[in-house]
């Protein structure tokens, strides 16, 4: 059979990762990726950034390869490199809901970021079987199989000044939808924090990590001066002359205990799964408990970005929501945040903070205190001097052991505030001999896993409640117990724990979607409360029941019937009473009747000051 030109091999080298680009960033088959409506401007800068990559690629392989066999070798090579790109993206965005970007290095800061490597390695390569992932690698298959039929030994010559225009064609095509960018993103949400979706969208998938990496080698220039006036003026409406309601002081004098639960989602409250035995099994027993005899949140929602666990205890803190792209306590810590802790510093209280992980994990052994204001910080080296045998898993401090601690730790105290993290189901639910195993075979792995570990912190949620009232500080004690983050389970997971499939916008409103119970049984009755909120509401809340006056309202008070609007820093998903906006194509789901320009410049403004607070660091 005559073999066919090597022109077609180079044509569907384009042709084909190009359409893998699209795939990709379209979102169709990622449910966690909030794609952007294509308008025909953002086509044309993303098709340019695409063939300009794919461009120079080209252009390197004819310069230092003569022949065109190594030159369909290079060009495979970096066909490779690109699906990989792709795959990893997609991995990624399906787990974290938002692009990987350079800043997020800095997670590796943390000593033990590093120990699941093998393991997210491994767990990511059996992502490769489902058809979500798959389907990225289809367009490599194809360019491998036109391979088979191409004459690699006729000679194509290029002249110098081909070459010469070719290079600088890809970098005209590359450098021009980074300009478009960075005049693109001027007065919008992006301008202080570009999401990396968005920024693929305009300069195109292949080109994007270009931008992303002088972005974040670089630092902006701005006017001091005329940005923190801006600022003042923002934060004016933050500033309340007074405010009272009901709830106003009623828990002056008691203590306040917040546990923060790790990656626990709302969906685990009264969830029973049949096992393979058909035994009914209660997920979390002790936690329906607190639910059916406290104040139970029903449509309470994590404000946490990229940064998880540590981002929800800035927020929790300080009011304020992380830009959803950098890990908020590394890259903006400072001094100078008005605060809970310093709040109740203020007032004669104790606080501090406990964590069952080292305390250089999220540097929370320093800015648990010169950030977030606690006096104090204790951590895994604090319980393992006390008792070295104390119990670890995967490294951590087992929360079963960590919460039967914790009121020996308080009962020393006069008053308290102290904000007690759980750690034991941290993602990925590596199986383990601590972890009791369930016959739950009818689900997926991760499902399964995810279980197992949030029944064994449910036990530890019972153990503390126990000890509370032994220590006789229960009746003392206003406990509010939130989730932190989603558990990053993906929507088969979800599906084969319920048994039925799930649309994108509700799979998405689920995963977002975390506990809140506040408990003392003499200040509140048990009520389910159906109010819109989210982890930045806590400080305004908790302040307004010690009658304490922070200098910043952030938030909604979650005692008050004002309407509130919540959003998510990573998929930039608005979330009123009745609908639900995806912010980057505007689609509402719910209510159709709102607004919707109404609430998205609600948000867009709060959101701009929000990241312009963190960007130019005007708290630190």
């Amino acid at each position: 059979m005559r073999k066919l030109n090597s022109f077609y091999f180079y044509l569907f080298y384009f042709i084909l990762n190009i359409i893998n680009a699209y795939i990709l960033i379209s979102g169709v088959f990622h449910p966690n990726l909030s794609g952007y409506s294509f308008h025909n401007d953002y086509f044309i800068s993303s098709l340019a950034g695409n063939i300009g990559m794919l461009l120079l690629v080209f252009v390197i392989g004819i310069i230092f390869f003569r022949s065109t066999r190594a030159r369909i070798n290079f060009l495979t090579i970096f066909s490779v490199i690109f699906t990989i790109l792709c795959v990893g993206l997609a991995i990624f965005t399906n787990i974290f809901s938002t692009f990987f970007k350079f800043s997020h290095l800095e997670s590796f800061q943390n000593p033990s970021q590093s120990k699941y490597i093998m393991f997210y390695a491994v767990y990511a390569l059996r992502m490769l079987v489902k058809f979500t992932q798959f389907i990225h690698l289809t367009p490599l298959f194809l360019l491998l199989f036109l391979r088979l039929f191409i004459n690699k030994d006729y000679q194509t010559f290029y002249s110098p000044k081909t070459k010469v225009a070719l290079l600088f064609l890809s970098l005209v095509l590359i450098i021009t939808p980074n300009i478009k960018l960075n005049k693109e993103v001027e007065g919008t949400i992006y301008e202080n924090s570009v999401n990396g979706i968005y920024s693929a969208t305009v300069t195109g998938v292949y080109n994007y990590l270009t931008y992303d990496l002088v972005d974040y080698l670089t630092t902006d220039e701005f006017d001091a001066d005329k940005v923190d006036k801006a600022i003042e003026k923002f934060l004016q409406n933050y500033q309340l002359d007074s405010y009272e309601n009901s709830y106003t002081g009623i828990a002056e004098d008691k203590n306040l205990l917040f546990i923060q639960l790790e990656a626990f989602n709302n969906f685990l409250i009264d969830l029973v799964v049949i096992d393979d035995n058909g035994n009914e099994i209660e997920i979390t027993p002790n936690l329906n408990k607190l639910a059916k005899t406290s104040l139970y949140y029903d449509n309470f929602y994590s404000s946490a970005g990229i940064g998880n666990t540590s981002d929800s205890e800035f927020s929790a803190l300080t009011g304020l929501y992380g830009n959803g792209n950098d890990l908020t306590m590394y890259s903006y810590s400072g001094d100078n945040y008005e605060t809970l802790a310093k709040d109740f510093n203020k007032i004669g209280y104790d606080t501090f903070s406990f964590h069952g992980n080292v305390g250089d994990f999220y540097h929370r052994n320093e800015l648990h205190i010169t950030t977030l204001g606690f006096e104090k910080h204790y951590d895994l080296e604090y319980f393992q001097a006390k008792d070295a045998g104390a119990p670890l898993i995967h490294g951590y401090l087992d929360d079963q052991y960590f919460f039967r601690d914790i009121p020996n730790i308080l009962k020393t105290k006069d008053k308290f505030f102290g904000y007690a993290i759980a750690v034991t189901s941290h993602s990925p639910y590596v199986p383990t001999k601590e972890i009791q195993t369930y016959d739950f075979n009818s689900l997926t792995a991760l499902a399964k896993s995810y279980l197992e570990f949030s029944i064994h912190v449910d036990t530890a949620i019972g153990i503390l409640i126990d000890e509370m009232e032994n220590a006789e500080l229960l009746d003392e004690t206003i406990i509010v117990f939130f989730g932190d983050h989603t558990s990053s389970l993906f929507i088969e997971d979800l599906e084969s724990i319920f048994e039925k499939d799930f649309a994108e916008a509700e799979f998405r409103k689920i995963m977002q979607n975390v506990p809140l119970i506040i408990h003392n049984e003499n200040l509140f009755s048990p009520e389910v409360n159906h109010k819109v909120s989210a982890t930045v509401d806590l400080p305004r809340t908790m302040a307004n029941l010690f009658g304490i006056k922070p200098k910043f309202y952030f938030g909604s008070d979650l005692f008050s019937d004002e309407e509130s609007l919540v959003y998510s820093p990573r998929s930039l998903d608005i979330i009123g009473e009745d609908f639900m906006i995806f912010y980057p194509s505007k689609k509402i789901y719910g209510n159709q009747d709102i607004n919707k320009e109404k609430y998205i410049e609600l948000f867009e403004n709060y959101k701009y000051y929000n990241d312009l607070i963190l960007k130019t660091k005007y708290f630190c």
